[in-house]
This record gives C-alpha cells, sequence and structure tokens, in this order.
C-alpha cells in the first residue's frame, strides 16, 4: 500500500486507506498528526473518480479522532455529493452513502438536525441499495445523534439484530472501515 501511495494517480485515496489502517492498529497520535497534511492535499487535488473516496474516508477519521478542524474544512467539501455512493477501484468497492461520513461530521461539528438528516439519509440510501452492513453503520451513528433516547435505543436494537444476523461485529469507534 505504501508503494501505491508514491506511485499510483489514487495516491490521495491509498494514503486515506493507510491513514484508516494506522487508526485501526490504534496509532491515534501518528493518524492525528498525518490527518491535518492529507486535508490540505485534498484541497489541492482533482476532483476524479478517487476524491469522493478520499474525502469521505477523511471524514470519517476526522469524525473518530475528534479533529475538529479537519471537519470543518472536508464538511462543505462534502456536502455536495451526500446523495452519491461512495466508491473506489473504477467502482470495484463501495462504501454506501456518502451521508454516513456526512452526518458523524455534522455531529463532530455540533450540527444535530442537519446530522440527524443526513443519517437518515444514509439509513434510507445503504437499505435501498442493500449495503447491509453500512445500513447497520448508518443506524448506529444516528443513534449516537439522536436527543430521542427511545429511538436511540430501538436504532441500536436493529444494529444488534442485524449485525448478529450477517456474523458482523460493529466497532465502538470507528464508523465503518475503508
Amino acid at each position: 500500500m505504501k508503494r501505491r501511495t508514491e506511485h499510483s494517480p489514487a495516491g490521495g485515496a491509498w494514503r486515506a486507506a493507510l491513514l484508516s489502517r494506522s487508526l485501526i492498529r490504534g496509532d491515534e497520535d501518528g493518524a492525528r498528526h498525518a490527518l491535518g497534511g492529507e486535508v490540505a492535499a485534498l484541497l489541492e487535488a482533482p476532483l476524479d473518480a478517487n476524491w469522493l473516496y478520499t474525502v469521505a474516508v477523511l471524514g470519517v477519521i476526522a469524525a473518530e479522532l475528534e479533529h475538529e478542524r479537519a471537519a470543518a474544512e472536508l464538511y462543505p467539501l462534502l456536502l455536495p455529493f451526500g446523495n452519491r455512493v461512495v466508491t473506489v477501484g473504477c467502482g470495484c468497492v463501495s462504501l454506501g452513502s456518502a451521508s454516513l461520513s456526512l452526518g458523524v461530521l455534522a455531529t463532530l461539528l455540533g450540527e444535530r438536525s442537519a446530522a440527524v438528516a443526513h443519517l437518515e439519509e444514509a439509513v434510507r440510501c445503504n437499505d435501498e441499495l442493500g449495503a447491509i452492513a453500512f445500513g447497520a453503520a448508518s443506524r448506529q451513528a444516528l443513534a449516537r445523534a439522536l436527543d430521542d433516547p427511545a429511538r436511540a435505543a430501538e436504532l441500536r436494537r436493529e444494529v444488534e439484530a442485524t449485525t448478529a444476523e450477517i456474523g458482523m461485529r460493529l466497532p465502538g469507534g470507528l464508523i465503518w472501515f475503508p
């Protein structure tokens, strides 16, 4: 993966995936340090087939790290693409609705009503796609964003049922793994 970050036109997407992997492996300090540079590089990156994947992954990482400055930069970039499905590798891999990333960013930024709207859209879109795992992740994030304890509890029950049915364990932190 490291070699691909240097030699691929999709270097930003590969770096975002590596950053995600670092975070999953517990290197929060390294991920936090690298995130600012990746956000700055994204601002200069071409709007190509890998851009949406890169900004969506960086958005989830910013939310996981509670990096408000990065979130504030990424949210407006991603906002026009909330109705899109995130893919990479010429559409070989899908990460579900871009609204999931928008929702976790809005949650971090304290924009509760926007977060709920984005996450409800992510649930709808992912369910429509048949993206079961991303539907569960969207429900998990929505439960965290809601001020309604009863609805949040119902969403958590749905997540538990879905993840048990498909043999998946959603992490306590990261929303999805790019």
